[in-house]
């Protein structure tokens, strides 16, 4: 081996070396200690200028910064009577909605952090008194059924819109609620009961209405999560019956079922582009659909580790994976298709209970929260080398060189404990 070959192994080694022997503490932008208890949800508003993190009965909101560059600031504090599941920005973020164990729907200014009202789940006595007797409470879902399945779909005017609330709402039936969505107008709730419910926002007490199919075609466990689609026409339903569900908002009534997985599901997350729709169970598997429920590909199926997140970043170009303390990143092609970027030892989690891209993010960075059983939450910064218009990914493994992907691909990481 000649001198200039030598001087060039050891530049090599020299400048790659210090981007190996990074811990994890290098990666961490910032934590934020306010809660002391498992965190349940990460929420940000519509003018990514706020963000809203539930722990308990606790909610804090956080003002984000433009930039992305400094750490966000508590500035209100939401103490619920019960254990809060799911929170929604509404009103072009003047309102905060939160559901839970309350088995309400309850409605706080944000400015304020004053509650303005509250919808409580109304049936007709009559489906109350059938809802204590499961073949009773069947009987009367058949005949809703075969009531609505007569009718036309739900109208554009306003007279048929408010007529989907009609009804003499006169008892109170417990459900807890364990996800809570919102359009412009309406408001949308999973259930306990198995079911999926509308609220007119602007009645005074919560009219509502059940999304409806044939008593065989009904989720037959609880509904743990819903996300919209893009065009806000049809809601996407996750079940503990194992089934994805299709829902058009419209007719309030099912369109499809997504079969595939072998045990709850427990997560549903639509990609920015809106064309494809990934599924977490407890089956250890996460799924990509089509939206017409044909599975594009699967990921960690029948893995020995639970899976306890995922998100999407905002380009949607990666998808997020939280198994127990570590992080999987993936690149998501044009086909949905998913790339698992390689193994590395950056960081060690504590339980992770959630994980969210943070829609601030710099030029060419991307911002991953992670958050833990001790009520953590952990700002986690990709690192960057751009060297001839390439972007270098230095993953700290065991890789005799750093990998070099394509610079459309743009930067990513994988955390993980093993």
């Amino acid at each position: 081996m000649n001198i200039r070959k030598i001087l060039i192994f050891w530049i090599l080694i020299l400048s790659i070396n210090p981007i190996f022997s990074q811990t994890g503490s290098d990666f961490e932008f910032f934590t934020l200690r306010e809660h002391k208890s498992p965190i349940k949800d990460i929420v940000f508003n519509n003018n990514q200028s706020m963000m809203a993190t539930i722990s308990d009965s606790t909610i804090i909101l956080w003002k984000l910064s433009k930039s992305g560059n400094s750490e966000p600031v508590s500035v209100k504090k939401i103490v619920e009577k019960g254990i809060v599941n799911s929170v929604c920005f509404f009103d072009d973020d003047k309102t905060l909605i939160t559901v839970g164990e309350t088995q309400s729907v309850n409605f706080w200014d944000v400015e304020s952090a004053v509650k303005k009202k509250t919808f409580k789940i109304r049936y007709t006595q009559e489906e109350v008194d059938a809802i204590k007797n499961t073949s009773e409470k069947r009987e009367i879902d058949k005949r809703q059924w075969e009531s609505r399945n007569s009718n036309s779909s739900r109208g554009n005017t306003k007279e048929k819109t408010n007529s989907k609330f009609e009804k003499d709402e006169v008892g109170d039936f417990p459900s807890v609620i364990y996800k809570v969505i919102a359009d412009k107008g309406d408001i949308y709730t999973a259930h306990a009961d198995n079911t999926i419910k509308i609220w007119d926002a602007k009645s005074d007490y919560g009219k509502m209405q059940t999304f409806m199919a044939s008593p065989s075609e009904m989720h037959a466990w609880d509904v743990n999560d819903i996300c919209f689609s893009n065009d806000m026409r049809s809601i996407f339903s996750a079940s503990d019956d194992n089934y994805i569900k299709k829902w058009s908002v419209s007719s309030i009534r099912l369109e499809n079922t997504f079969k595939g997985h072998s045990r709850s599901v427990t997560r549903v997350v639509l990609s920015p582009n809106g064309k494809y729709l990934a599924s977490v169970s407890k089956d250890n598997s996460l799924r990509i659909w089509s939206l017409d429920g044909k599975e594009i590909c699967g990921a960690l199926a029948e893995r020995d580790k639970n899976i306890y997140g995922v998100a999407f970043s905002p380009d949607g170009k990666f998808l997020a994976i939280a198994e127990e303390s570590g992080v999987m990143l993936s690149i998501v092609n044009n086909n949905g298709k998913l790339t698992p970027i390689g193994k590395t030892v950056v960081f060690d989690f504590e339980k992770i209970t959630k994980i969210a891209f943070s829609p601030v993010t710099n030029t060419g960075n991307i911002q991953l929260l992670v958050a833990n059983e001790a009520g953590e939450i952990k700002s986690i910064n990709n690192m960057l080398n751009k060297r001839k218009n390439r972007v270098c990914f230095y993953l700290k493994t065991n890789l005799k060189k750093p990998k070099i992907m394509k610079k459309e691909w743009q930067p990513a990481i994988f955390f993980s404990k093993n």
